[in-house]
């Protein structure tokens, strides 16, 4: 699933708010790891600072548990 992005916002961000709205809508079930660092990057296309950025702030808000050490890559 490739998803198009807005130039007015940060990409980060949309990312985001993108899983955000996964786990309201419970696309993402409780306790269900994230795609690796690695995946998203072969699918979206972005930098890796730009996937880590989402990940480390959803996981300090305690939202979601990122499923592969942000440092391996």
């Amino acid at each position: 699933m490739s998803w198009t992005f807005d130039n007015k916002k940060p990409i980060y961000l949309q990312i985001m708010e993108k899983i955000k709205l996964q786990i309201v809508s419970h696309t993402l079930e409780p306790n269900q790891q994230l795609p690796t660092v690695r995946s998203w990057l072969a699918r979206q296309g972005v930098n890796p600072n730009t996937i880590k950025e989402p990940c480390q702030t959803l996981n300090e808000k305690a939202l979601s548990t990122a499923s592969a050490q942000l440092d391996d890559l």
